[in-house]
């Protein structure tokens, strides 16, 4: 009686398994149809990984490139072979760009680029621009300038980012004939000083102006001025000051980044920079920070800058206790009398008293001030501010500098009456 029901639950068991089976196989062929469709998508239509895709005109945008641009026809690119590896490679190994005028007030046509070959002892000093031509010497084909019209020329042109683009050609046939056939070619080199081969003697004057300048001394901000300055002394506050000069070509100048300096022959003097002249030395003041000041020095030439960089002092304080006033009493409603040392001097309020070599004197009059402003007039400073009452007393308040003025010390002294 069991073996009937046995054998009918086993065949709708089998044909449950099946159907299983069958319908298994479709799914597993839908599936890998699914997966060869998503993978061949994946790999024609990138921009659907979430992958940047790049706009054609982006493409052929030079910032774009992933070389640079002026590879381009040499190596793997080449599509000259006779420029690449015939007469254009040997005028580029042949020809060297050493400098160019990189002064300030050099712009324009009139820039000078100085070139060098291997077969000239000389670099040339060429304008942007003008023409050159080249003749060839000896059996190995050095190459040398010519002032006289031959079949190879070239361009030198200074581009704005400081390289050099060379335009050549090569006549072939007849120079003078103006139907000849011309090769033509372009390539770009950076201008790379070699001083090795600029081997040239500066003038005088800037050997003297350079020497100068490493001589001078970097004070930093002058705390008079933040403190005391006016609206007059606005600009000079966040200057720092540097100190050029002994005896009586001594002098001080208040530079911030950006300004110009230039050589008058004896001293450097601040200008602007229209007041630039291309016949005497010049310097950029290129960083101010609290480590100094950094300065790019240029001749006349402009081809050989030199990088000076002046250290920030660090000045000794003064025994600020010995030179404060002691012994204050009053003489009038509005004056003091007080000891500076061994010196009795009567004081008001404003007054400006500064140390000397030959001991403590007022400043009084404009130009005392603004010799003591430049530092033609050197010492420690004491300004008389005011007279207050604190707890009863009268306190004198004021400000002492040392002599560089680059420190100061409040002070607050009591009167003895």
């Amino acid at each position: 009686m069991n073996r009937p029901d046995c054998l009918i639950v086993t065949g709708r068991m089998r044909w449950s398994v099946d159907a299983l089976l069958q319908k298994g196989s479709l799914l597993m062929f839908l599936f890998l149809v699914a997966l060869v469709v998503v993978w061949l998508g994946y790999w024609i239509y990138p921009g659907r990984r979430g992958e940047k895709v790049t706009p054609p005109a982006m493409a052929l945008s030079p910032s774009y490139s992933p070389f640079p641009y002026e590879a381009i026809g040499t190596g793997a690119l080449a599509l000259n072979p006779h420029q690449t590896w015939g007469w254009m490679a040997h005028l580029a190994r042949e020809l060297c760009v050493i400098a160019h005028n990189s002064r300030p007030d050099a712009e324009g046509d009139g820039v000078k680029i100085l070139l060098g070959l291997k077969g000239e002892k000389e670099p040339l000093s060429v304008t942007s621009g003008r023409t050159l031509f080249l003749a060839s010497e000896g059996e190995v084909g050095t190459l040398g300038f010519s002032e006289e019209r031959q079949p190879l020329w070239i361009r030198p042109i200074l581009l704005e980012n400081g390289r050099v683009l060379i335009e050549a050609g090569r006549k072939l046939g007849q120079v003078d004939l103006a139907q000849g056939y011309e090769e033509k070619g372009q390539f770009i080199v950076s201008t790379t000083l070699n001083r090795a081969a600029s081997q040239r003697e500066h003038s005088l004057q800037h050997e003297a102006a350079v020497g100068f300048l490493r001589k001078a001394h970097c004070w930093g901000r002058d705390a008079l001025i933040q403190h005391y300055g006016g609206p007059e002394l606005a600009a000079w506050r966040e200057r720092y000051k540097v100190e050029m000069g002994v005896g009586a070509s001594h002098h001080i100048l208040f530079v911030g980044e950006g300004d110009y300096l230039q050589w008058n022959g004896s001293r450097w003097l601040w200008i602007t920079r229209d007041q630039l002249a291309g016949n005497v030395p010049v310097a950029l003041v290129k960083n101010v920070s609290p480590r100094g000041v950094e300065l790019t020095v240029w001749d006349e030439s402009g081809f050989c800058p030199v990088q000076i960089e002046l250290p920030l002092e660090q000045g000794g304080r003064s025994q600020g206790g010995e030179i404060m006033p002691t012994h204050l009493r009053f003489r009038t409603a509005s004056q003091i009398s007080c000891l500076f040392g061994k010196k009795r001097v009567l004081l008001r309020q404003g007054d400006w008293i500064v140390k000397t070599a030959a001991g403590w004197r007022g400043l009084r009059r404009p130009e005392d001030v603004e010799n003591y402003l430049q530092h033609r007039l050197k010492g420690e400073l004491f300004i008389f501010d005011r007279l207050v009452q604190e707890q009863g007393r009268w306190v004198l308040k004021g400000a002492l500098f040392y002599e560089m003025r680059t420190q100061m010390q409040l002070g607050s002294i009591p009167m003895d009456v």
